[in-house]
């Protein structure tokens, strides 16, 4: 024991020694908190950086333009007597009816000259499908021939960029002064582009759009959620609650854990080699992709569903033990739904991973061209990633931006998902609370 007089004077040096490290923990903690709120920022400029920039990129995309024109047809060929099975309007000249209402809209002084370069520069002006799109819009109608009528005409993908402010090599001066002429005469329509959520691709940029991709990620999407989330959670369970603890399960611990970890491409060429050339699933078909991606998946949700398991308290599994529970019992009725907001956050970490994977739908031939949706899992199909490398690939300045486009309605499609999953969990959560 100290001296009286010892203590009194130890005191303010461990006072001192107490308040200085205080200070030095104050200082650290200082830090900490200064670098954590600099990689939120951080985080959240390079998210705001990039939704602005494929905003920017992406926003034209999102518009179409058209033009009213009024059409003048002439009256149908009369019926050929010599044979029975001819149909005027088969072989009725769109294409011509076409040509003379945009000359009368954009003014016949300013068309100076009717040649066959100058049709083809106004054809050229018009959507690639023009003249299909018109018979569409009459449907073959007969009353429609002989009168005059205004249908709206979709313009090219180079008519566009122009009047969006993006300049075409491709586009003459001419063709330009034609575009300027019907922009002084309020004969340019700018709306929403449908197109680009009810067409499927095509090789013309006005007409290409995002059903089929959209149809392709839902089929895939729903075999890969059937596939991995059940066989997920069975393994987990198997491994975490009831198979012994040793030399094979611990290697089955070690593969899954290195599975998670497996790039991507490597699950593509095992689905080809696999998949496609052993077992002939068809190529470039949603069953395909779906269980491709369901095998990435499968590892991260295995790996979630165990940590959630294993922090479950074992007073749980105690509690159902002593009330007279079998093993899977207190496992399926216990220590599952406990877990199930932790399972929740895995299968969201997989899915979003699988959705927006490209490299295992390119092994798989989803990048080829494919001019509708699926209806059916086993038809070709192509996917949102797969679209974006598609489109990307392509020259024309209209491609590049529906490819950023197309990168937002896929984070928008990867933000539902994981929104409903998110919201699955906090009612699980809830219940259990």
């Amino acid at each position: 024991m100290l001296h009286p007089s010892t203590a009194e004077r130890l005191v303010p040096e461990n006072i001192a020694l107490i308040q200085k490290g205080l200070r030095r923990r104050h200082r650290r903690d200082v830090v900490f908190r200064s670098l954590a709120h600099v990689a939120v920022m951080f985080a959240l400029g390079v998210l705001v950086m990039l939704v602005v920039v494929l905003g920017v990129r992406g926003i034209g995309g999102f518009t179409t333009y058209s033009v009213p024109l009024t059409i003048t047809f002439p009256a149908l060929d009369p019926a050929d007597p010599d044979d029975p099975d001819y149909d005027p309007i088969e072989d009725y000249d769109y294409p011509a009816v076409l040509i003379d209402a945009t000359i009368d809209a954009i003014g016949a002084g300013v068309v100076a000259e009717r040649s066959r370069e100058t049709n083809k520069a106004l054809i050229q002006l018009l959507g690639a499908f023009a003249a299909d799109d018109l018979a569409i819009l009459t449907n073959n109608d007969r009353t429609v021939f002989g009168t005059q009528q205004t249908y709206p005409i979709k313009l090219s993908d180079i008519a566009e960029q122009f009047l969006k402010g993006n300049e075409s090599p491709k586009l003459s001066d001419q063709q330009r002064a034609w575009l300027t002429a019907l922009q002084q005469n309020g004969l340019i329509d700018e709306a929403f582009n449908r197109s680009l959520f009810l067409d499927a691709d095509s090789r013309e940029a006005e007409y290409a759009g995002l059903f089929g991709a959209i149809i392709g990620s839902m089929w895939m999407m729903l075999i890969t959620i059937m596939l991995a989330l059940p066989l997920g959670v069975l393994s987990a369970v198997y491994l975490e609650e009831i198979a012994a603890k040793n030399a094979f399960t611990t290697f089955l611990e070690l593969t899954v854990n290195n599975l998670a970890a497996v790039p991507s491409i490597v699950f593509g060429l095992l689905g080809l080699s696999i998949l496609i050339q052993t077992l002939d699933f068809p190529r470039s078909a949603p069953v395909t992709g779906g269980v491709v991606l369901a095998m990435m998946t499968l590892p991260v949700i295995v790996v979630a569903t165990r940590t959630a398991l294993a922090s479950v308290p074992a007073s749980y599994r105690e509690g159902a033990f002593a009330l007279g529970a079998t093993r899977l019992q207190a496992v399926f009725n216990h220590v599952l739904p406990y877990a199930t907001p932790g399972i929740m956050t895995g299968t969201i970490i997989g899915v979003a991973r699988a959705l927006g994977e490209s490299a295992p739908l390119i092994m798989i031939g989803m990048v080829a061209f494919v001019a509708g949706p699926a209806f059916s899992a086993t038809q070709p199909s192509t996917a949102l990633p797969a679209q974006v490398f598609i489109w990307s690939d392509l020259p024309e300045q209209a491609f590049a931006e529906r490819t950023a486009s197309a990168i937002l309605v896929l984070l928008l499609f990867m933000i539902a998902t994981n929104l409903t999953a998110i919201i699955l969990r906090n009612h699980y959560d809830k219940r259990n609370s």
